[in-house]
């Protein structure tokens, strides 16, 4: 069996992520299976060839979301003849007669124009979703809700979305001594920790508020990670009119390596998301030991189960309300944090890739 998987993103994050775990995954894996993996000629060396995996160097760089790419993929799909197509993201290519299967992970391109960095790529972004799931022979999401979204907007039968949990990575763990990395992004010893983009749907403006209202405020000060947006100065300048300058610190991009003892160190990780696929950040945290308070919309219930306190994100009051009930209560702290352990288990990179593997074999007929 050979795939032809559509790599170029493979140095970015979240696709970027899913990519290289499917990857290195697969190459453990006892199967009889032959991925070609197609990067880009600028892309590092992220992956290296195994038993199961041949990465292949596109002649030419090929941007995503180019025009370029409606030939690029078709060319290598004619030269290496693999049995089937699997595109990571709804860029897929209009060229007839290829077999494929998509990932979709969310509709956040399709439902959120601001998410898009202008009026025509928010236009791509659902002609494309649209094409992507009514041409493929399958197609991956990451959560139930996305599923039902994906149905509900895009017109798709039930049966052919496949919902495939994605994992966690093993590198996400409690770090006991994260000294060092506190001192590298200037950090303090006791803060609330955000992680993710600065997206406006990630709602940003009403953790402020919340932490503004928090009673724990004196003790504890708001770490955003993150890489800082242009677009998002009303953000930044709201954290200094509300008259916290200083008590609110905008660390912008943390490298992956660092980000488990960022995690570790914080009192309490808080995530008021409107709308996520399925949201990783919460279990990378508790994966770390953080106890964890996030939203109730979208996929979230679905991504923590009961392992985290949950509020409704529109409601500052019970945001406010939900970090102060776990800051002030050690033995809430630790319920959470246990039960934080056992949900993240249920998240595995291996499973993954097996669940993968064996929709690839149903879609060409291999038993």
């Amino acid at each position: 069996m050979k795939i032809l998987l559509d790599a170029r993103m493979i140095s970015n994050t979240g696709v970027g992520t899913y990519i290289r775990t499917l990857l290195t995954v697969f190459n453990k894996i006892n199967e009889d299976i032959l991925v070609y993996a197609l990067i880009n000629p600028s892309d590092a060396n992220r992956i290296d060839d195994g038993p199961n995996v041949k990465i292949i160097r596109a002649g030419m760089e090929t941007p995503i979301y180019s025009v370029k790419e409606q030939f690029v993929v078709p060319y290598y799909y004619r030269k290496l003849k693999p049995d089937l197509v699997h595109y990571p993201n709804f860029n897929t290519s209009f060229c007839p007669g290829i077999p494929f299967v998509v990932t979709i992970c969310d509709l956040i391109y399709y439902l959120y124009p601001n998410a898009c960095p202008n009026r025509i790529g928010h236009l791509y972004a659902r002609i494309m979703m649209k094409h992507s799931v009514k041409n493929s022979k399958a197609v991956i999401t990451i959560s139930r809700y996305s599923k039902d979204d994906i149905v509900r907007h895009l017109k798709t039968p039930e049966q052919k979305i496949n919902i495939i949990y994605i994992g966690i990575d093993q590198a996400y763990h409690p770090v006991e001594d994260a000294t060092s990395v506190l001192r590298k992004y200037h950090l303090p010893q006791r803060y609330i920790l955000y992680m993710g983009n600065h997206e406006p749907r990630k709602n940003l403006t009403g953790l402020l508020k919340a932490y503004a209202l928090s009673k724990c405020r004196s003790d504890y000060q708001l770490v955003i990670g993150g890489k800082k947006d242009p677009r998002r100065n009303d953000l930044y300048k709201m954290a200094e009119q509300l008259s916290m300058a200083g008590k609110v610190i905008f660390t912008d991009h943390i490298p992956q390596e660092d980000l488990p003892a960022v995690y570790s160190a914080a009192g309490l990780f808080v995530f008021p998301s409107f709308y996520e696929g399925f949201g990783l950040p919460p279990l990378e945290a508790m994966a770390c030991g953080t106890p964890v308070v996030c939203s109730n919309a979208a996929s979230l219930p679905e991504a923590v189960g009961d392992a985290a306190v949950q509020f409704d994100p529109q409601n500052i009051d019970q945001m406010a309300n939900a970090m102060d009930s776990v800051l002030c209560s050690p033995s809430l702290q630790k319920e959470l944090v246990q039960k934080g352990f056992e949900q993240t288990r249920r998240f595995c990179w291996e499973k993954t890739a097996a669940m993968t593997i064996e929709l690839y074999k149903k879609i060409l007929g291999h038993s």
